[in-house]
């Protein structure tokens, strides 16, 4: 065991050190704008648009550089959210028993960066992967996209995110929302 520890943290001390990469942190709070119900045939059916499925949290994302330019960083990311919902009369925990209020998400990050002015970047954060809602037992898409501004190590965005939430075989809910996020890149 001690052994494979060993090779194991001399592997990612090899790699670190033969890639220059950033990890970006970004900490985000989602305002919900809309919500539908996708049922299996395809057809939305009504949604209680009252009922907020709002979350707040965080994502840590491992970027290197393309080879062609040093402007666009990607990898992979992984997430930590605690949900808003309300449990007691939020229509989606209601129609699947098994969410928390703790959920993970994983998947791959993109972010382009050009200069603006002398320390003042431009910056566009993708995020496309799966979220979990009930310790993965079932994964939901997520896609987010956004822009702002970068002043050396720290990002200010806002965006637009679509989530589906898992109901059950033949429902899903899809959540339309507007996520605000601050962020920090460490670059090695």
């Amino acid at each position: 065991m001690k052994k494979l520890i060993v090779m194991s943290l001399l592997s990612f001390i090899i790699f670190i050190s033969a890639f220059s990469f950033d990890i970006l942190v970004n900490t985000s709070y989602s305002f919900t704008l809309d919500a539908t119900v996708q049922t299996s045939s395809g057809i939305p059916s009504a949604y209680d648009r009252s009922q907020k499925l709002n979350y707040t949290g965080i994502r840590v994302s491992y970027l290197i550089p393309t080879e062609d330019s040093k402007e666009i960083l990607y990898g992979p990311y992984i997430g930590f959210f605690y949900n808003l919902f309300d449990k007691q009369t939020g229509s989606y925990p209601q129609l699947n028993a098994d969410v928390k209020d703790i959920s993970y998400s994983m998947g791959l990050n993109v972010v382009y960066t050009s200069k603006l002015f002398q320390s003042i970047n431009f910056d566009v954060c993708a995020y496309g992967g799966v979220h979990t809602d009930d310790n993965f037992k079932t994964y939901s898409t997520e896609i987010l996209m956004s822009g702002g501004f970068n002043w050396d190590f720290l990002f200010i965005n806002a965006g637009y995110d679509i989530r589906y939430y898992y109901v059950n075989k033949n429902n899903t809910i899809a959540v339309n929302s507007i996520p605000i996020t601050v962020g920090v890149s460490f670059k090695f």
